[in-house]
């Protein structure tokens, strides 16, 4: 199954390989450095970037899925929002639609503050054309993040010595949350005391009387 981490893997390797080529050939998939009008002036393709990459990731074509990628950058994001993709916590992999102009702009987050766009900009990423760049220099102009595939599932690295510990790790809003009780047990504390009203649980560790 596809996930975010496809679709930062795509972004990243298209960017990368597009840094010293004019165009490139991606799992059969045609990508351009840099877009030019009728008129031979540089124009940003954010929306047709995001929606190869996406095609990639997934290794199916856009209309296989309900219609996510629009004519324009804030097209796409009322098109995603009309599906319930926005997320209020975002990861990388993502994909953020920000104001500016008459179309917007749309980009794919990456991990340590980075994004892949195909911009008319010279100021980013050694643009114009489909580079990676800083996200803090466009985050100000966000108007929404979406998701339209899953977050990569989390990895466990045993170390030496290490055991595993049986406390359901889940992935929610970007923080991983587990089941408490189960950890403080492997880790020879116990719950000693619950006030639910609070949020809050007390640990001791095992045979210990003071609190």
């Amino acid at each position: 199954m596809a996930t975010s981490a496809n679709i930062i893997q795509v972004a990243t390797d298209v960017a990368e390989a597009l840094r010293s080529a004019a165009t490139i050939t991606y799992h059969g998939r045609f990508f351009r450095k840099i877009y030019r009008d009728q008129d031979g002036k540089i124009k940003g393709m954010c929306s047709k970037f995001c929606r190869m990459v996406f095609e990639v990731a997934t290794d199916k074509p856009s209309h296989s899925y309900p219609q996510y990628f629009g004519n324009s950058a804030l097209h796409t994001g009322q098109l995603m929002a009309a599906m319930d993709k926005a997320v209020t916590s975002p990861q990388p992999g993502d994909f953020a639609v920000l104001r500016g102009g008459d179309y917007g702009h749309i980009v794919i987050l990456l991990p340590d503050g980075k994004m892949a766009e195909n911009t008319s900009s010279t100021r980013r990423g050694r643009g114009p054309g489909t580079v990676i760049s800083n996200f803090s220099a466009v985050e100000h102009r966000v108007i929404g993040y979406y998701r339209l595939l899953p977050p990569a599932p989390l990895k466990v690295v045993l170390l030496p010595g290490s055991k595993v510990i049986a406390c359901r790790p889940r992935l929610e809003d970007n923080v991983t949350r587990v089941d408490l009780r189960a950890l403080a047990t492997a880790l020879d504390y116990e719950v000693y005391d619950h006030i639910a009203d609070q949020n809050k649980i007390y640990l001791r560790r095992g045979g210990d009387t003071d609190a």
